[in-house]
């Protein structure tokens, strides 16, 4: 289901104006002061936690362990260039006869 954008833009400190209370806001208090409906400010509210960075720098893991993120990715996988030498000759070998691509 595809979100309708609001009919007035969400600005940055519209939840802030109305936590002072308290340390989060309800949906239904985000949809009054926004003036949109519940079901938008929930779909927003999932849709913004999917938008985290984190640097590849940043160290975790452990505390006798101080490895960075990049560190933990897999390295180049051998066979890519296999893949790439295939796709890169299948055009070429196509329309030889059948005999030919064979050999």
């Amino acid at each position: 289901m595809p979100l309708e954008r609001p009919s007035k833009p969400v600005e940055s400190g519209s939840c802030r104006a109305i936590t002072t209370h308290r340390s989060r806001s309800t949906a239904t208090e985000i949809d009054n002061h926004l003036g949109i409906d519940r079901e938008s400010v929930v779909d927003a509210t999932i849709a913004s936690s999917n938008y985290t960075t984190l640097s590849t720098d940043m160290q975790f893991g452990r505390n006798d362990e101080h490895q960075t993120l990049a560190e933990t990715f897999g390295a180049l996988d051998d066979n890519l260039d296999k893949v790439l030498d295939i796709h890169t000759v299948q055009p070429l070998i196509a329309p030889l006869p059948e005999r030919e691509q064979t050999i």
